[in-house]
């Protein structure tokens, strides 16, 4: 049987070797009204790194997978935030990506948050 849902795994993997903190979630549920079939629904949330005065952390990133999001039968990622200027001018949203595709836009601006903490 094949594995659903391995690149959120994926990305998991990769931001940890980068030491990138992450929130990750398992947002997996039961439909109880049609037979008790599980629906895998996975997220990591990647945040700016905090400074003094902020109140609370700015997301940089949601990346999901699961049941009923962009990529679902492919295997693949959607992402909210971390948008290229054309996928934003049409959605605020974008999926069909994959793990190394995600790992480095949220290298990048992870990046550049942290350039701006430290100056």
């Amino acid at each position: 049987m094949k594995v659903k849902y391995t690149e959120i795994f994926k990305l998991k993997v990769m931001l940890d070797k980068a030491n990138i903190p992450y929130e990750f979630l398992d947002r997996s549920y039961i439909d109880y009204e049609k037979h008790k079939l599980q629906y895998p629904f996975y997220q990591i949330i990647v945040y700016e790194p905090m400074q003094e005065d902020d109140i609370e952390p700015m997301r940089i990133i949601s990346v999901i997978q699961g049941h009923g999001t962009y990529g679902e039968s492919e295997d693949l990622l959607e992402i909210q935030g971390c948008l290229t200027s054309k996928e934003s001018k049409y959605d605020s949203v974008a999926g069909h990506l994959d793990a190394k595709n995600v790992f480095k836009r949220i290298k990048k601006k992870y990046n550049e948050c942290f350039e701006k903490v430290e100056e």
